[in-house]
């Protein structure tokens, strides 16, 4: 994992991490080893390779169409040797819920080329759609995990906030902020704690 995240630091081409991700994955894949460890890397890399892809501004259904054929890459792994470790397990599902809720959330936001073109549902295009994701697919889960996942739960109490920003009425929005962003102080200084305790 080291090698492709000093790529996405020092490279200003966001493709070639995205390729030396790719390659790795590759190599692993030839080394014939099947155990929780590389099916672990093997789903890291894909998650690295999403979350650099959704931050580039490029065509909407071609961002689309690369970000659900690694979710479908991820969950053939995840059925093939799935982690015994179940706290593992719940916290790919909530990176692959959270990538999906921000790419939402960006498309709504029109920062990617084309978003006419793109075939999704009106629903999926609203900013009430990126909260539900938020809401019921990695907040109902990260309710079951541990302290080990605060920097999750704070980056999706941060999404929550800025989604409601983008939609609310003013006079509601003070109330609905000040509540998310004391969960995501909170996750964030129990986990600095944490860090200072070790």
């Amino acid at each position: 994992m080291a090698i492709p995240t000093c790529s996405k630091i020092y490279s200003t081409r966001a493709e070639g991490t995205i390729s030396l991700a790719s390659t790795i994955i590759g190599k692993v894949h030839e080394l014939g080893v099947v155990n929780e460890r590389t099916t672990m890397l093997k789903i890291k890399l894909h998650l690295f390779i999403m979350a650099v892809a959704v931050n580039q501004k490029q065509e909407a259904e071609t961002l689309y169409n690369t970000l659900f054929a690694e979710i479908e890459m991820i969950d053939k792994l995840k059925l093939s040797d799935p982690p015994e470790n179940e706290e593992w397990l719940n916290g790919i599902n909530v990176a692959l819920n959270f990538t999906k809720a921000y790419f939402f959330y960006k498309l709504k936001r029109g920062k990617y080329a084309n978003i006419d073109h793109i075939h999704v549902s009106e629903e999926q295009k609203r900013f009430h759609s990126v909260e539900k994701i938020l809401k019921y697919n990695c907040n109902k889960l990260l309710e079951q995990m541990s302290s080990n996942f605060d920097v999750q739960r704070a980056s999706v109490a941060l999404l929550i906030s800025k989604t409601k920003m983008s939609y609310s009425k003013q006079e509601k929005l003070k109330g609905q902020l000040e509540t998310e962003l004391k969960k995501c102080f909170k996750h964030l200084c129990r986990q600095k704690l944490q860090e200072a305790g070790t």
